[in-house]
């Protein structure tokens, strides 16, 4: 009975649908109250003059009679029963279009009455004002921590490896310059005594382009999160100076798109971080919207598919390589190493490539052994050694990146997991992400070369189902179902883990940002991003001026971070300046094969502009399963987070959404990059008040009206002003007006007729005052 009462009403659906989607403003609302009032209305007189016919009887005084009549005249009951009131024969034609004219009016009343209200409605308009800004703390965990700007100061330290001692960074002075030229390039001397505060030539150049801009910030304003005041025997004279730190704040990945927090925005869709100190507009209560244009560091990152598969299966007890083209198809010609000018472009794609082959050229001249679990659908199924052989790889169960392109063929003994006659070795490996990203170490700072970091990627566990066939299974990926349970698995299922080779470069570049505030109060949580694109530029003029610091062949890329930035054109073919009119510039640095242990010594002593992006690309290609321990907030980036899957359900299903395929895997070292970079550096520069005022763009509720519902109401009043004009010009010309309203008033009385016709006419007449009637007349 229900299932066909649901069917009954489904019928009805195309005609509901669009009553539930119509918007009721304030004037339908209004409309409707006046049509309900009026039918109301309608419905009681009428039911009242009924009421009044059913205790009238027959036998009243005169006085009763005339008051009835009022009420039953007023009625539709003469109309609808056809009483005398209703006939128009012998009736004068004056008097019967004047009858015609008062229904009609009575009726355009009633139209303009519900329909004039209908034509209400309020409008948001925007209209532009000028805005003072002030600053709003952020109440997150990243306001909370954020330490004062009080004592924080720009420094910068040179040198600093392992193996040699600090050196002098260009333009330092102890006394005397210690730049000076020596042959075709530039070279520093080295000094006993250090002042690591940025020379006054470094802060002019790097902060020209920006000075006149109220938004776009430069490497300069771009600040360690955390730091410390710390002092040692060779840097700033045994003074304190400020050391940036590093602590894993809260992860923003599980939530897709722009986040506010302190110091930044945070775009967790393609990657990246903007740099504003945040300030509001003050004095508007309702929502307000502008735009600004910030600077942006993004990174970009090219994946590649290896074509290889690690697949585990028989409850994860066995584990069988894959080769989906991958080692079948491998092309004997090994790909060219050289790139193209990072003046055009990163080359990502290609770089991939190269490491991508050369880790399937290694797997390949290994001698694998083939499996002896067989899959239809591939080219080869090669062995790797269970547990019960005492070797595994690391992190089977969950998403896997290392800068190390060999890390998971190999156990923590340093033994193969591959079955194979010839030994595979890890020193195999370690070429490919030097090949990969065309810098070393020991590469000249002044070199044509570039940020880049390069990795292997295991995506998150896909959840399979094996099917068996005569000595052969097809193996079938379910890529819409979560690996909730990646230890419990069932006799016929399994997991596969697709192997990509990644790259990625890290770009500064200025973009547009429209924001949008709405709360009275004043709380950073009302500023919302509603849109992020390139800014664009009308010609090639009009784009900025980047400059790149260029130290020649004094330094290596493991003893300074270079200072860039937005610059002026004077400094355009300047002495140790390189600079680029373009949109955007990829930044320079060296990525660390290991954050920890080796590199600089000097982490944290320098301008977090010039350094953050090395560390956090460096930490973003950090090895997944290394040691999570730390003692203290450093630059052990690599031991303060962990972002696998298996302590967090929805990171778990957002690495599988994007790891299913090469092109959106891509996204992952983007996203750890920016989850990084969050937690390291802040933007310094913030719209304040007391500068120029800002145009913001604030919406304002306007009452509106739709002319065409006006029509009833405008044809009532042209008509009600015709009869008032017509009224009062019979007013000027005529005498005694209302002497003479009131006699044919009165001659309309039933009741004075009667007890005019029962006395005969004598004491009552039609000229009887109302008030003497009512006394004398009570028949």
């Amino acid at each position: 009975m229900w299932s066909s009462l649901a069917d009954g009403l489904d019928l009805f659906q195309p005609l509901l649908n669009p009553l539930m989607a119509l918007e009721i403003t304030v004037g339908y609302a209004a409309g409707l109250v006046a049509l309900a009032v009026l039918l109301v209305r309608q419905c009681y007189s009428n039911a009242i003059a009924f009421i009044l016919s059913r205790i009238l009887g027959t036998s009243n005084s005169a006085a009763t009679w005339t008051l009835s009549s009022e009420m039953l005249r007023q009625s539709y009951w003469p109309c609808l029963l056809s009483t005398d009131s209703s006939r128009n024969g012998n009736v004068r034609t004056g008097v019967l279009w004047l009858s015609r004219l008062r229904s009609v009016l009575g009726v355009l009343l009633s139209l303009a009455a519900i329909m004039t209200p209908l034509g209400l409605y309020r409008s948001s308009e925007v209209e532009a004002s000028r805005a003072d800004f002030a600053y709003a703390p952020d109440s997150s965990v990243y306001g909370q921590t954020t330490m004062p700007r009080s004592r924080y100061s720009l420094v910068r330290t040179c040198g600093s490896t392992p193996n040699e001692p600090p050196m002098a960074c260009p333009y330092e002075q102890d006394n005397y310059p210690v730049l000076s030229p020596s042959g075709n390039g530039t070279a520093w001397q080295q000094t006993s005594r250090r002042n690591v505060k940025i020379p006054p030539t470094i802060l002019e150049t790097y902060s020209s382009g920006t000075r006149n801009s109220k938004t776009i910030s430069n490497a300069l304003d771009i600040q360690w999160r955390l730091y410390s005041q710390e002092q040692d025997g060779v840097n700033n004279q045994g003074f304190p100076m400020t050391v940036g730190k590093f602590r894993k704040l809260e992860s923003l990945i599980p939530r897709n798109g722009f986040h506010v927090v302190e110091g930044l925005i945070v775009d967790t869709v393609n990657g990246g971080i903007g740099f504003r100190n945040h300030t509001l507009p003050q004095g508007f209560d309702g929502r307000v919207s502008w735009e600004e244009d910030l600077l942006f560091v993004v990174p970009e990152t090219a994946c590649v598919d290896t074509n290889l598969t690690l697949v585990h299966h028989r409850g994860g007890i066995y584990l069988t390589l894959l080769d989906r083209g991958g080692l079948h198809n491998l092309s004997r010609t090994a790909p060219e190493y050289r790139f193209e000018s990072w003046r055009k472009g990163a080359d990502l794609s290609r770089r991939a490539y190269l490491a991508a082959w050369w880790h399937n050229y290694y797997i390949s001249s290994s001698g694998l052994h083939a499996s002896r679990y067989g899959y239809s659908n591939a080219y080869g199924n090669f062995e790797v050694v269970g547990e019960n052989k005492g070797r595994m790889p690391h992190n089977v169960d969950d998403i896997s990146i290392s800068k190390r392109f060999g890390h998971y063929l190999f156990s923590d003994t340093n033994q193969s997991v591959l079955a194979s006659s010839n030994r595979i070795k890890a020193s195999n490996f370690n070429s490919i992400n030097s090949w990969c990203s065309s810098v070393a170490e020991t590469s000249s700072a002044g070199d044509d070369n570039m940020l880049i970091g390069c990795g292997l990627l295991r995506s998150a566990p896909l959840l399979e189902r094996i099917e068996s066939g005569r000595g052969t299974a097809v193996l079938q990926t379910h890529m819409k179902l979560p690996l909730v349970e990646p230890y419990l698995l069932e006799r016929d299922t399994g997991w596969s883990q697709n192997i990509y080779a990644c790259a990625t470069a890290v770009k500064a570049t200025i973009k547009t940002v429209s924001l949008s505030y709405h709360d009275r109060h004043g709380h950073l949580t009302g500023l919302k991003v509603e849109d992020v694109k390139e800014k664009q530029y009308p010609d090639r003029a009009s784009m900025p001026l980047w400059g790149i610091e260029d130290v020649g062949s004094a330094y290596n890329l493991d003893q300074i971070s270079l200072n860039w930035g937005i610059v002026t054109p004077e400094h355009d073919r300047r002495a140790n300046i390189t600079t680029y009119r373009q949109p955007s510039i990829y930044l320079k640095g060296l990525m660390n094969d290991d954050v920890k242990t080796s590199g600089r010594k000097d982490l944290g002593k320098n301008t977090a502009g010039s350094e953050f992006a090395s560390r956090a690309l460096s930490a973003a290609y950090c090895t997944t399963q290394a040691s999570r321990s730390r003692t203290a907030p450093s630059f052990n980036v690599c031991g303060d987070f962990d972002y696998r899957g298996r302590g967090d359900l929805a990171r778990l299903i957002r690495w599988q959404n994007l790891t299913a395929n090469a092109e959106t895997a891509s996204l992952v070292p983007n996203l750890l990059f920016t989850d990084i970079a969050a937690s390291l550096v802040v933007g310094g520069k913030a719209l304040v008040r007391g500068g120029e005022p800002l145009v913001v763009t604030r919406t304002v509720s306007r009452l509106r009206y739709r002319l065409p519902f006006a029509v009833p109401a405008i044809i009532s009043l042209a008509a009600a002003l015709s009869v008032l004009i017509a009224s009062l010009v019979l007013v000027c010309l005529g005498r005694d007006n209302s002497d003479l309203l009131r006699r044919h008033i009165q001659c309309l009385s039933p009741g004075r007729i009667y007890t005019l016709l029962a006395s005969g006419g004598s004491g009552v007449d039609f000229a009887m005052s109302g008030k003497e009637w009512n006394s004398k007349c009570f028949v």
